[in-house]
């Protein structure tokens, strides 16, 4: 009985873990995709400097929290993903959401 039960408790730590890190990747990603809005002109020196942050913590081996646990990682790259996002809009710099352009998606022109 009590190896069913570390074998299941085991089993859910890896499935967060591996959710964690995939959300983390996903921000990440996300980051990356504001680099064309980070190197516009317009975009203010802290969304230059917020997305930098990010993405230096990020990739950087030492962590507020042991790298299995991407839970900061994932905290920092949401706040510098929405922080450059709402400044890149507000000083009316286009931000790419997404890799194909709006008018490659079928029955659109």
């Amino acid at each position: 009985m009590d190896e069913s039960v570390l074998v299941v408790g085991l089993a859910v730590l890896v499935l967060v873990l591996a959710a964690l890190l995939a959300v983390a990747v996903f921000l990440f990603v996300r980051l990356v995709r504001l680099w064309a809005a980070v190197r516009d002109p317009r975009m203010p020196t802290q969304g230059k400097v917020a997305f930098w942050v990010a993405a230096v913590y990020a990739l950087f081996p030492l962590d507020v929290l042991p790298d299995p646990v991407y839970l900061d990682d994932a905290g920092v790259l949401a706040f510098a993903v929405a922080f450059v996002t709402n400044l890149a809009r507000k000083h009316g710099i286009a931000v790419r959401p997404r890799a194909s352009a709006p008018d490659d998606r079928p029955g659109r022109r």
